[in-house]
């Protein structure tokens, strides 16, 4: 008999019922966790049973079986003694929760923590139905769930000094959503329990709650589509949605092709489709480039920020998930047709790098001068989020924001389009169709670092190096951030050209 836990009810069930066959027979398909969150995920746990309201409570390993954990919980819970790390098991039914509470005549109170700083409406919904599935098991165990509370982090908390584990946590009691819930809970049991044994493998096609972006059977899901289809194309935010493309693949229109003559759509997604479906020249809106153009002046900088956002505030004055810039790189040209130029920097791991940095950058960036980044968000953010912290370098960070550029505003709305974009603005996208024969400007010719996580990493994973292999990934990491500005240099150059 195949077994249902927490994953299998709150992710499978209801997101995707056709999930549960092909998990059940592709399981080597699961995701990879990545190990730097992985561990920060760990952290957060830890802190949150030392949470003052689990004083007391005893922890079950979790090293132990799934049978010698449930006995352990059973019996601490029957002594009137809260849980951490408590597990339920019922028939085919397990599950783990992350604390539970005793309260007298076996009834109980649930608690699951989890490291979002957002309880939004989904993440919201999908904790409370793990929570009605942890119910439901708990009281065919013969206990009286009392309610459900969902521990998160706290986004306003700001470190200063250690760690204060009060204060990190919100708790948010979601008893009476829960409630409403188990009484699905018997339904969508059965409904697993039949997916998940079936001999059958489900009809291709897409379920009604499919989730594109994010679902690990995609190419055991997907029907055959045809070469260049509304799957392919990403665009930033909400302007193409899942629901939107399930609209279409519904409606018959599948190929880019048919979606480039949907008088439904916008007609920048009808430019989209008509430039993927036929392997067009580049569409340019030269006025628009021009327009652009003449909002920049010299001396003209190129800045790219690098940042690492650790879970749990590694330093003062900060926010959990908060992203730190921990390196920059600055090409500049001083006057028109002058000399191209670099400065950057990079800190050395183990201590806030914050405010040299700022210092660095005021340094390097004088006021009142034109600077271009890709991605405006990104980097007046983290300017916005640093000039608050350092007072002093308050005017000066402040007036970089007000004179920033985005190099990416032209290729989000499509005022400068190829072939193979599909939707995407990314520099990571664009500069390869501007530049295919470069390999200067080819990011999987880099050593060690080829995109930003894997500089998160890189810097994490400093702070317990020395010598010669330190000095390799700094090494690493400079050409990296490097080339990102280097890039934007060279589609500047290239914006030009297309007006000359």
């Amino acid at each position: 008999m195949n077994s249902i836990n927490n994953y299998i009810y709150s992710e499978c069930a209801v997101n995707s019922k056709k999930a549960l066959y092909f998990k059940n027979k592709h399981e080597y398909l699961a995701r990879d966790i990545d190990p730097l969150k992985a561990e920060e995920y760990r952290e957060v746990r830890a802190r949150a049973n030392k949470f003052s309201l689990f004083n007391g409570f005893k922890t079950v390993e979790n090293s132990k079986s799934i049978q010698e954990r449930f006995a352990e919980t059973n019996e601490a819970l029957r002594e009137g003694t809260g849980v951490i790390n408590a597990c339920f098991k019922f028939e085919d039914l397990e599950c783990e929760v992350s604390q539970v509470m005793s309260n007298e005549n076996h009834h109980i109170y649930l608690y699951i923590d989890k490291v979002n700083t957002k309880l939004e409406k989904e993440t919201r919904k999908n904790c409370c139905r793990e929570l009605a599935y942890i119910s439901y098991v708990a009281n065919k165990l013969g206990y009286i769930v009392d309610g459900s509370s969902v521990l998160y982090l706290n986004k306003d908390y700001n470190r200063s000094g250690d760690v204060s584990n009060e204060e990190l946590f919100v708790i948010a009691d979601v008893s009476a959503e829960v409630r409403e819930m188990v009484e699905d809970v018997e339904d969508n049991l059965d409904a697993i329990r039949a997916y998940m044994n079936s001999s059958e493998e489900p009809e291709s096609g897409f379920c009604a709650e499919c989730k594109l972006d994010r679902c690990p059977f995609w190419s055991l899901c997907s029907p055959e589509l045809p070469e260049h289809n509304i799957f392919d194309i990403h665009l930033k935010g909400s302007r193409f949605t899942c629901k939107k493309k399930l609209e279409l693949y519904n409606a018959g229109i599948i190929s880019c092709e048919d979606a480039s003559e949907c008088t439904d759509l916008k007609e920048y997604l009808r430019l989209i489709m008509k430039y993927e479906a036929n392997d067009l020249p580049a569409y340019i809106d030269r006025d628009a480039v021009r327009e652009f153009l003449a909002t920049l002046s010299y001396p003209l900088y190129f800045l790219d920020f690098e940042t690492i956002a650790p879970v749990i505030p590694k330093y003062d004055n900060s926010h959990p998930n908060e992203k730190i810039c921990f390196q920059y790189s600055l090409h500049y040209i001083e006057e028109e047709g002058g000399e191209l130029k670099h400065k950057e920097y990079l800190a050395y791991p183990g201590s806030d790098p914050r405010r040299e940095l700022c210092e660095r950058l005021c340094e390097d960036i004088p006021m009142g001068v034109c600077t271009l980044v890709y991605n405006d968000l990104f980097e007046k953010g983290r300017l916005n989020e640093m000039a608050a912290v350092y007072p002093d370098l308050h005017d000066h960070l402040k007036d970089i924001v007000d004179n920033i550029v985005d190099l990416e505003d032209l290729f989000e709305d499509k005022k400068y389009y190829c072939h193979g974009m599909n939707g995407s603005s990314s520099i990571k996208v664009v500069l390869p169709l501007l530049f295919p024969d470069d390999p200067s400007l080819d990011y999987h010719n880099l050593e060690g670092v080829h995109k930003g996580d894997e500089a998160m990493a890189v810097f994490a994973a400093m702070e317990h190096m020395n010598g010669e292999e330190l000095e390799q990934k700094r090494h690493e990491l400079l050409e990296y951030c490097k080339l990102d500005t280097f890039a934007m240099v060279k589609i500047y150059e290239k914006l030009l050209e297309v007006i000359s």
